[in-house]
């Protein structure tokens, strides 16, 4: 009979106290009485090794055990193990697998088989890494197991002590993957090339470029353009050749055009895609870049969309030597576009002006939380300002001044906010802006954020149209905040929405603004993560009250700075 042994301590076998109940009187005697000699050992202790992931492993608990020198195991009688303990090494979980018949079940990857213990080494396979990079998975693990050994010795069972080590086993490489690539001719880019699982020991791998006239892969991945033209490259793990994979390096002029805001893959190579918020305008942003010789001068460029009614291009604006192009998005989700960038006049050196290639991008419409959300359970609607234009509850901040503006990226209006005369410790100016609607079903914020359970895991990402009104002389830095009232480990007595922003609590989106007084189009990346996206998290268990408030560090008192086109976008359910 096998017993499922627990992870900590294990109780003796029902089959001894089953057949001890029996007696000896009549019926079946298993040999088990007060008249057996005392069990010894040669060791106090033994032990048994394993490497992960091989198998089912059998120890024999008898070994090492006798009695009046003949081994344990060749004495007749019964014998039996009880009272089994297993101490997990410090900071170690004892993997277990699910039950496929009895739900929320867990198996041990321990069990005893008469006298022996068995034990399912596959899984520990998730456990158990010989080249961490984490600090999280040990490559060795030893438990120290007690047990006794019951003979019926009037004596009492003898004491035993297992160590028992589990050692991890080389992971193999079970795929390549790669980016194809671009690069000017004379210029150089690192390949976006890795194994997988990303732990493995020798992450070494191999290119081997098709036609090295146009471009070379050194043994660290290093692209070098030689001449413009497509090659192949296949790369292959070192360790276990047969996976490989195949990606194409595109060379390009000494001088191009780059998009600097597109989507990338999980690579962080730019997939030549874009989507955009529904029923807003988007900043589509161009660059130069050169290889040979340095920018200068003024660049004009034109830009074309081949669905204008669904994405129109409304104004382009100057960024440094590139553009950023006004992109003014339909209600519509799922519409597409191509909108292509060409270089009209510019120096670029050594390049022809009727070399230098044309560059575009594929954008798709998506939903836009604030043009689309949805309905409130209020028969009064929601409150909220989803479009930026001084519209629902009343901006409240810090002796400032809120106001509707008719100077607007797309729509009729935006929100001006005027600094007061609040300052930092260090003097900085600050003002702070926030719809404080304390009525979940009338804050859209509340409805989708802050409702606990149902919240925790969405993901969104976020962007905004930002515009100072006067010249800065100080740097001016915007901050993008989403603070719920209650949270997992408020700290006790927090104060007002500062109190707030602490672990487990707000996140926070720095953006440093330009100094300029031109619209700048600001996507969000969250000051913890350095990613675009961000999800509820764990902490967020608590049905509160959410508020999404807007800082502004640097700007003086009376100056202003408009907000508009605010687009909140999902991303775990597009």
């Amino acid at each position: 009979m096998k017993t499922n042994l627990l992870t900590k301590t294990i109780l003796a076998s029902a089959v001894l106290v089953g057949l001890s109940a029996c007696g000896t009187d009549e019926g079946y005697n298993p040999g088990y009485g007060n008249d057996n000699g005392m069990i010894s050992f040669a060791d106090a202790s033994f032990s048994a090794e394993f490497a992960e992931n091989s198998g089912e492993q059998r120890v024999d608990l008898l070994q090492g055990a006798s009695v009046d020198g003949v081994a344990l195991a060749d004495t007749d009688g019964a014998k039996f193990i009880k009272n089994i303990d297993f101490v997990e090494p410090e900071g170690f979980t004892t993997p277990q697998a699910e039950s496929n018949t009895i739900p929320n079940h867990r198996i041990s990857p321990f069990t005893i088989d008469g006298t022996e213990l068995v034990i399912n080494t596959e899984l520990f396979s998730e456990s158990l890494r010989e080249c961490d990079n984490t600090g999280n998975f040990p490559s060795t693990v030893t438990y120290q197991v007690t047990y006794e050994i019951d003979n019926g010795y009037e004596g009492g069972a003898a004491e035993r002590l297992l160590e028992l080590t589990f050692n991890a086993i080389p992971d193999p490489v079970t795929e390549v993957v790669a980016s194809s690539t671009e690069v000017q001719a004379g210029g150089t880019v690192q390949m976006a090339a890795y194994p997988v699982p990303d732990y493995v020991c020798n992450a070494s791998l191999n290119y081997a470029v098709a036609d090295t006239s146009i471009a070379t892969v050194d043994g660290n991945g290093l692209v070098t353009g030689l001449a413009t033209g497509t090659t192949d490259v296949v790369i292959s793990s070192v360790s276990t050749p047969e996976q490989q994979t195949t990606v194409t390096i595109t060379v390009t002029p000494g001088f191009v055009l780059n998009v600097d805001n597109g989507d990338v893959d999980e690579n962080g190579v730019a997939t030549g895609l874009k989507d955009l918020p529904a029923c807003v305008a988007t900043g589509v942003t161009v660059s130069p870049t050169s290889v040979a010789d340095d920018l200068t001068g003024d660049y004009q460029y034109q830009w074309t969309s081949s669905n204008d009614s669904g994405f129109a291009i409304l104004d382009t604006l100057n960024k440094g030597f590139g553009e950023t192009a006004v992109v003014k998005t339909t209600d519509m989700v799922g519409e597409s576009s191509n909108i292509d960038i060409a270089l009209l006049s510019g120096f670029t050196g050594s390049t022809p002006i009727a070399e230098v290639q044309d560059r575009t991008l594929t954008v798709n419409s998506v939903k836009n939380e604030m043009c689309d959300p949805g309905v409130s359970e209020n028969a009064l609607g929601f409150n909220t300002d989803f479009n930026l234009d001084a519209v629902g509850a009343p901006y409240k901040g810090n002796l400032a001044g809120f106001a509707a503006s008719s100077d607007a990226v797309s729509g009729e209006a935006s929100v001006q906010i005027t600094a007061g005369s609040v300052v930092t410790a260090e003097g900085t100016p600050y003002t702070m802006a926030a719809q404080q609607v304390w009525n979940k079903q009338r804050h859209w914020y509340s409805w989708n954020y802050g409702r606990g359970f149902n919240s925790i895991g969405k993901t969104y990402k976020y962007a905004v149209w930002v515009k100072l009104e006067q010249q800065p002389s100080e740097p001016v830095t915007l901050r993008h905040i989403i603070v719920p009232w209650i949270f997992d480990g408020i700290e006790e007595g927090a104060q007002g929405f500062p109190g707030r922003y602490t672990e487990g609590g707000a996140a926070i989106f720095t953006a440093e603004l330009e100094a300029n007084t031109e619209w700048q189009f600001i996507e969000f990346v969250e000051d913890k993560s350095q990613k675009r996206e961000w999800s509820i998290p764990n902490t967020w268990s608590t049905v509160t009250d959410v508020f999404t408030v807007w800082e502004i560090y640097g700007l003086p008192a009376g100056n202003t700075i408009l907000l508009d086109d605010y687009s909140v976008v999902r991303t775990d359910d597009l």
